[in-house]
């Protein structure tokens, strides 16, 4: 323990091993020296803990060497400079902390400068992270290898510059991540190498430029990833070669700018050629033309995976659209023909409608996935079959997931509306309009939920039927309209729950009213049967809580009444049965 300011100074091959636990701490402006091939060893767990501005200097080929999960950690505005060939190794999972424990973090600031062949190596899970304007500057032929999943990460403005023939290699799933206005800049004739299954991923108006002759080569599985208003400009004759498997996902607002010269294969009038299986993924506002006045238009964060075989078929002038965050994948011999004017279009209020009898079929656990909180899960041999001028409206953010074999079949004209945040989700001002006979089945554990304060969930096996040109509309103040004798019924731990001056009415003799701010819950295997001419009645801020197994049950001409601000509860298995023309009424604050 070296304690204001001392001074421990290693000199001429002198070595100062640390064994078994041992702890060097140097506290307050100590300085660690070590000079002309000296040696610090820290074996089996030893920690060297620079606090309070302390400063480690390895000079002339020195070597710090951290082996087996030993720790280096450098608090609160330490300096760790490596000059003139000195080598940082990290082997087998060991950790450099730099300020709060972050691993190879560099906060507010701080340099990390590699210079003349250094070596930076991250192996097995490593975590390299920038942060704030920091600065990882690559000079004269410095290598900068993530191995093994590794992570190099840029956060907030950072700037990662190669200069002069400068490789960053990404090998084995590693992930290099630009966020937040990040830079990455290739400059004369510098290599960016993305192999087997690496991720290049820029978020947040990152920029990648490549200059003068550059080359962007993903091979193998590679994925360049560019999500919200990134940029990708290729200029003065660079090439983007995209070869076997290779994947380029542009997500949102992302740019693909081809100027002077530039070559993006087009071979026999085809625009963009992807070669044995490559992943095109082009989102906002992309355009793909197809033959004869088609228009394929993927839209901000829209996926479109066809993988291993697929077939995608769009003829005389089709329109497949799809906006904002939308994701359709096809994968293992998937086939989406859309034949004669059909038209599937995702948009803003997302919209995919198939016309004219139709097919969209998903075999083998495909997934036609609508991103950002729009999620269509298919899963286990379903179908989602629409059938003469059917619609299915999935806007902004909406989900709808059938798990296991469940059928969504909506025949004749029907018309399946999500709108705004909707997941077999409605929010805000929902609509889910079932027309001329529909039945929309929810089975096995569905989930249709209508959020902002208006919850239906029907869970194991619950049937929802709406039949004969039935409204279940919930709104702002929400209205649910069950009209000529139609059967609202919940089975098994079903839960209706209407929030925030919702209103529930039950036309043609069945009336249930809830006004202003009422509650009706019904939780744990609950029934609620209204039969033959019922009235419910709740008004102002009444509360109707009926909680583990109870029953409500009111038959023939029955009638409870509750008024200002009344609270009939009933807990733990309680039962309240009228029969037979009984009558229940409690007014004026009773």
């Amino acid at each position: 323990m070296l304690e204001q300011n001392e001074l421990l100074m290693l000199e001429q091959n002198e070595l100062l091993m640390l064994e078994q636990n041992e702890l060097l701490m140097l506290e307050q402006n100590e300085l660690l020296v070590l000079e002309q091939n000296e040696l610090l060893v820290l074996e089996q767990n030893e920690l060297l803990m620079l606090e309070q501005n302390e400063l480690l200097v390895l000079e002339q080929i020195e070597l710090l060497m951290l082996e087996q999960n030993e720790l280096l950690m450098l608090e609160q505005n330490e300096l760790l400079v490596l000059e003139q060939n000195e080598l940082l190794v990290l082997e087998q999972n060991e950790l450099l902390v730099l300020e709060q424990n972050e691993l190879l973090m560099l906060e507010q600031n701080e340099l990390l400068m590699l210079e003349q062949n250094e070596l930076l190596v991250l192996e097995q899970i490593e975590l390299l992270m920038l942060e704030q304007n920091e600065l990882l500057v690559l000079e004269q032929n410095e290598l900068l290898m993530l191995e093994q999943n590794e992570l190099l990460m840029l956060e907030q403005n950072e700037l990662l510059v190669l200069e002069q023939n400068e490789l960053l290699m990404l090998e084995q799933n590693e992930l290099l991540m630009l966020e937040q206005n990040e830079l990455l800049v290739l400059e004369q004739n510098e290599l960016l190498m993305l192999e087997q299954n690496e991720l290049l991923m820029l978020e947040q108006n990152e920029l990648l430029v490549l200059e003068q002759n550059e080359l962007l080569v993903l091979e193998q599985n590679e994925l360049l990833m560019l999500e919200q208003n990134e940029l990708l400009m290729l200029e003065q004759n660079k090439l983007l070669v995209l070869e076997q498997n290779a994947l380029l996902m542009l997500e949102q607002n992302e740019l693909l700018m081809l100027e002077q010269n530039e070559l993006l294969m087009l071979e026999q009038n085809e625009l963009l050629v992807l070669e044995q299986n490559a992943l095109l993924m082009l989102e906002q506002i992309e355009l793909l033309m197809l033959e004869q006045n088609e228009l394929l238009m993927l839209e901000q964060n829209e996926l479109l995976m066809l993988e291993q075989n697929e077939l995608l078929v769009l003829e005389q002038i089709e329109l497949l659209m799809l906006e904002q965050n939308e994701l359709l994948m096809l994968e293992q011999n998937e086939l989406l023909m859309l034949e004669q004017n059909e038209l599937l279009m995702l948009e803003q209020n997302e919209l995919l409608m198939l016309e004219q009898n139709e097919l969209l079929m998903l075999e083998q656990n495909e997934l036609l996935m609508l991103e950002q909180n729009e999620l269509l899960v298919l899963e286990q041999n379903e179908l989602l079959m629409l059938e003469q001028n059917e619609l299915l409206m999935l806007e902004q953010n909406e989900l709808l997931m059938l798990e296991q074999n469940e059928l969504l079949m909506l025949e004749q004209n029907e018309l399946l509306m999500l709108e705004q945040n909707e997941l077999l989700m409605l929010e805000q001002n929902e609509l889910l309009v079932l027309e001329q006979n529909e039945l929309l089945v929810l089975e096995q554990n569905e989930l249709l939920m209508l959020e902002q304060n208006e919850l239906l969930m029907l869970e194991q096996n619950e049937l929802l039927m709406l039949e004969q040109n039935e409204l279940l509309v919930l709104e702002q103040n929400e209205l649910l309209v069950l009209e000529q004798n139609e059967l609202l019924v919940l089975e098994q731990n079903e839960l209706l729950m209407l929030e925030q001056n919702e209103l529930l009415v039950l036309e043609q003799n069945e009336l249930l009213m809830l006004e202003q701010n009422e509650l009706l819950m019904l939780e744990q295997n609950e029934l609620l049967m209204l039969e033959q001419n019922e009235l419910l009645m709740l008004e102002q801020n009444e509360l109707l809580m009926l909680e583990q197994n109870e029953l409500l049950m009111l038959e023939q001409i029955e009638l409870l009444m509750l008024e200002q601000n009344e609270l009939l509860m009933l807990e733990q298995n309680e039962l309240l049965v009228l029969e037979q023309n009984e009558l229940l009424m409690f007014s004026a604050m009773e």
